[in-house]
């Protein structure tokens, strides 16, 4: 046909859009590999924006380069099922259903939500989804596209070999530059990503994350790309070639439209990250080493094992290529020598500290506060209750409240810890079963292009790009390394070069043949999709099977196919652009967000330390101006971004904070219970009655109830698991004129959504100690003190102090046996008690005091700092005490346990001055003069001692020494 010259010759007047098309494609695999990871890993709102972008890109300019060229090589994956599965599934649990058949699919929801399911309830309607965190599953759906699209474009580009050579030196150079970012950070940073980026749980101080918040992330992202970097750093392709010369597989193919659409016209071996043999090969076993020592100094238990693990296989598939020769051997063993150098310099200690974990071989040792035991427990008891279509993606956070226990609270879970199970419970078994389906296709065709490949270039190249992804799959057992957009779309490039290297039959690169016809000897349809046409049905028109046939095999007409081509090319281009709209809000909204977690932990920090010291009593004026610049950042983020439930909850709790410190302030100080009281008892016939009498009541601030009624309501609309905002739609329930029977429901309500949660637990309390429940509010109240040390601080404050002080011990007694604190529990609550109460006057509290510590001590094993500091802090009680050998008897222990402890001399010395043990307080002053030299108070003491010993020498026994040797001796048997 004359055309196809016009349209697909490289010299025609289409060949530079062709070339554009073509480089444009080789531009955007690098930002998937590198530019996604750096985006915090991807998880950043900023991450999914790029990764949208760079997905769409990429479909589009091959719907463009198949309009412009016949010779644009397109061929079924056999994939295409798994990602139609993947987005009906994604898509039924966002679609509204009917309430019968919600309940059907899904029989947990109504036991979890029974306002939303009761006849009559007009206030919130009906639950419609099966997902219980929409907008999540939403993302969920949006980057699933994405992953696939980047999956989908990849292994249609790739014709030959070089395509996957050139992937790898690609994602070798990323991990290198993201490695060295991670070292640069963590030994010259400030604490900040990037040096000016905070996050608000993570820092670079801790450990190497790179541009990854979570050190296992940046662990499993070095194993995907440790099996590449391996095969560059000793030499690539070309050390294949040392027995079999590469010149026959890229140079008779070099010019051909099948190499033209590879490299946009270019040889795959050449331009910035071509291998060489022998230029700068001892520079990239530096850079290896520099990897290997990153690796470790992440201090990732089951990352550096996968990292291992990637690299023994990578490095057995060489070695069966033959490519690890002495040399090769030589040159591993000097990038060895560079990361035991490193590590000698930094990080050894820590490092090895981490790997001793590993050699104890026990799980108990991996896991000591049981978070991840936990966690994984209450996630298979959650993923039972929604096994069909499961509880909807990205629902893990708060789905995972109804089922932690109550000492689990204090700890935080926004994932499951395992990528598997966190799928069974978001996508219940068929998600789960997708999955593993993927997985098992995936290492099915690297098996067989690993021992079938036509030479053992391709088997390599199989071996190392399977040998990161068996990594992450491993990885996903023990960490939600599947749900790091930065991880997944790396991992999904490499299941596309090995899902083609498994079609490859030769290993020459061949021209395309004519136009409509595969390109011959370079890879096999795939089985699912070997002939389109089955996918029609009997009854099916001969034209439609003849499109069916023409889209497939690309024997249209050039204008019919640059047209259909076109067209879905600007389909792709619009569905983009909306996919980026939807994000950027929550782009720009993640901003202000940030900042106010980060104001608001500080907040909380500075209300802790307020409380255990001395001005824990602020007034209500500072109160409220406390509150204004937390409104004006949740405002901000709910006005930008109004699909997020969390901001919506918490300005809610802000607007009500803001009213209790106004009301404390106010000519009428009536609390919100009382005003609520009040309230329901007028029984005011309308809406605009209520608001007068409030206006009178309370004055101006009375709209900062509207509001937080509003933004609660909008938060529970979003997500119905958030508890605490039925609790604000319940204490402001007599805005609607509901009263205490439509209090209990709403409280019920959020008990049910988050039965640990020390807030509602508080306030059920609250309501059950008004109604003289006794037993109802101990019950409350001892679950909330164990939900964490905030709800602590709250119940001490409400309860102690309340007695006359020769009723304190009875009181102390109480509630140490009704909240059966822990030591951090009683420290607190001494600490609070003394404010107000001598010591003497707690009994019952410091003996339990001390008997905790004791506990606590019997614990300690090869902990000589802390066991001293423990013993210290058991000398101050009894001093309080007036206790005076029990203090020094502690102080003794304290140096027994820990001799170069500082403070645990100097307060012996003291107690024993105290006694009239100068000699031996001499001893003590002296050593401590050799910490500190020139230090006045110490030579002052001193010389006081040495005056008492010759003026008044003390009466002191002879067994004081010996008991102090026994002491010693007594604390070293114990270490």
């Amino acid at each position: 046909m004359p055309s196809t010259v016009l349209y697909d010759a490289l010299s025609g007047p289409r060949s530079s859009w062709v070339r554009l098309c073509d480089q444009g494609l080789d531009a955007l695999l690098p930002v998937c590999l590198f530019g996604v990871p750096l985006m915090m890993g991807g998880r950043h709102p900023l991450g999914h924006v790029l990764l949208i972008c760079v997905a769409g890109a990429m479909l589009l300019l091959w719907c463009l380069r198949r309009g412009l060229s016949a010779l644009s090589p397109f061929s079924w994956t056999g994939a295409e099922w798994l990602a139609a599965v993947g987005v009906l599934l994604l898509g039924l649990q966002l679609a509204p259903l009917p309430q019968s058949v919600l309940v059907r699919l899904s029989p947990a929801i109504p036991s979890f939500l029974p306002m939303w399911f009761q006849r009559g309830r007009g206030v919130l309607g009906t639950w419609p989804h099966l997902s219980l965190m929409p907008e999540e599953t939403r993302l969920c759906l949006m980057l699933f596209l994405a992953y696939f699209a980047v999956f989908w474009v990849t292994a249609q580009r790739i014709r030959a070999i070089e395509d996957v050579e050139r992937i790898f030196r690609y994602l070798a150079w990323a991990v290198i530059v993201i490695a060295g970012l991670g070292i640069l950070q963590h030994v010259a940073g400030n604490g900040k990503f990037f040096w000016f980026y905070q996050h608000p749980y993570s820092t670079t101080a801790d450990a190497v994350k790179g541009c990854f918040t979570n050190r296992n992330h940046f662990a499993d992202y070095l194993a995907l790309g440790i099996g590449p970097l391996l095969w560059w750093t000793l030499g690539g392709n070309f050390a294949v070639a040392g027995k079999a010369k590469v010149g026959v597989s890229r140079g008779r193919g070099a010019t051909s439209a099948g190499t033209a659409w590879s490299f946009g016209g270019k040889s795959a071996t050449s331009g910035p990250f071509a291998s060489h043999p022998q230029e700068g090969q001892w520079l990239r076993v530096v850079l290896l080493g520099m990897v290997l020592f990153a690796g470790l100094l992440s201090l990732s238990r089951a990352g550096n094992v996968v990292l291992a693990l990637a690299l023994m296989i990578t490095a057995a598939a060489l070695y069966r290529g033959r490519i690890l020769r002495p040399h090769a051997f030589g040159l591993l063993g000097f990038a060895v020598v560079v990361t035991a150098a490193a590590l000698a310099i930094f990080g050894r200690d820590r490092v090895g500290e981490r790997l001793d974990d590993l050699t104890a071989l026990s799980w108990e040792t991996l896991d000591r506060q049981e978070s991840r035991t936990t966690v994984w427990q209450n996630t298979w008891r959650a993923a039972r209750d929604f096994p069909l279509l499961g509880s909807g993606a990205g629902s893990f956070r708060f789905v995972q409240t109804l089922y932690e226990g109550p000492r689990s609270h204090a700890h935080y879970y926004s994932h499951a810890e395992q990528s598997y199970l966190q799928v069974l419970l978001e996508t219940g078994w068929p998600g789960l079963g997708l999955l593993l389906c993927g997985w098992v296709l995936i290492f099915l065709r690297a098996g067989r292009a690993s021992r079938r490949g036509p030479n053992p270039r391709h088997r390599i190249a199989a071996v190392a790009a399977s040998a990161g992804l068996a990594a992450h799959a491993l990885h996903g057992l023990v960490d939600f390394v599947f749900y790091v957009p930065g991880l997944t779309v790396t991992a999904v490039t490499l299941a596309a070069c090995v899902w083609r290297l498994a079609d490859f039959r030769t290993g020459t690169d061949t021209a395309p043949g004519p136009e409509g016809t595969e390109p011959q000897g370079t890879h096999r349809r795939s089985p699912f999709f070997h002939r389109p046409r089955i996918a029609v049905t009997a009854g099916s028109s001969a034209q439609s099977l003849s499109i069916q046939s023409s889209i497939a095999r690309g024997t249209w007409t050039p204008t019919a196919r640059f047209l259909v081509w076109s067209a879905a090319a600007i389909c792709v281009a619009v569905l983009t652009g909306l996919l980026v709209a939807d994000r950027i809000p929550a782009v720009l909204a993640q901003q202000t967000w940030e900042r106010y977690l980060i104001v608001s932990r500080a907040s909380e920090t500075a209300s802790m330390e307020a409380w255990l010291g001395d001005d824990d009593e602020s007034p209500p004026e500072r109160l409220a101006e406390r509150e204004q610049p937390v409104i004006a950042l949740l405002t901000r983020t709910a006005e930008t971004e109004p699909r997020w439930a969390e901001p919506h909850l918490r300005l809610a709790q802000a607007y009500l904070r803001r009213f209790h410190a106004l009301q404390l302030g106010a000519d009428n100080a009536m609390p919100l219970s009382q005003i609520r009281d009040a309230a329901v008892q007028s029984r005011f016939p309308s809406a605009a009655a209520l608001d007068d009498w409030l206006a009178a009541a309370v004055g101006e601030h009375r709209r900062l109830l509207y509001l937080a009624r509003r933004e609660a309501d909008h938060a529970v609309r979003l997500c119905p698991l958030l508890g605490e905002a039925y609790l604000v739609l319940g204490e402001l329930g007599f805005l609607r004129n509901e009263g205490e029977t439509e209090l209990r429901q709403w409280t019920a309500q959020a008990l049910r959504v988050a039965p640990y949660n020390g807030n509602i637990l508080f306030e059920a309390g609250l309501q059950a100690f008004l109604a003289g429940d006794e037993a109802g509010w101990i019950d409350y109240w001892r679950r909330a003190f164990h939900a964490g040390r905030l709800h602590q601080m709250r119940l001490i404050r409400q309860l102690a102090g309340r007695v006359s002080p020769k009723h304190v011990a009875e009181e102390t007694e109480f509630l140490l046996h009704v909240f059966e604190p822990d030591l951090e529990a009683i420290r607190s609550m001494y600490r609070y008690y003394r404010k107000s109460y001598p010591a003497e006057d707690l009994g019952p509290l410091a003996q339990a005091y001390l008997s905790a510590l004791q506990a606590q001590l019997s614990k300690m094993e090869n902990d000589p700092a802390a066991e001293a500091s423990a013993w210290l802090e058991m000398h101050f009680v009894l001093l309080e005490m007036e206790d005076q050998g029990g203090a020094l008897e502690a102080a003794r222990r304290a140096v027994a346990a820990d001799p170069n402890d500082y403070r645990a001399h100097y307060y012996l010395s003291q107690r024993l001055e105290e006694q009239g043990y100068w000699a031996e307080a001499e001893e003590h002053v002296r050593w401590c003069l050799l910490r500190r030299p020139g230090h006045r108070p110490l030579e002052r003491r001193l010389a006081a001692l040495r005056e008492r010993q010759i003026s008044k020498p003390a009466e002191v026994p002879v067994v004081a020494a010996r008991e102090t040797a026994a002491v010693r001796e007594t604390g070293n048997a114990q270490r």
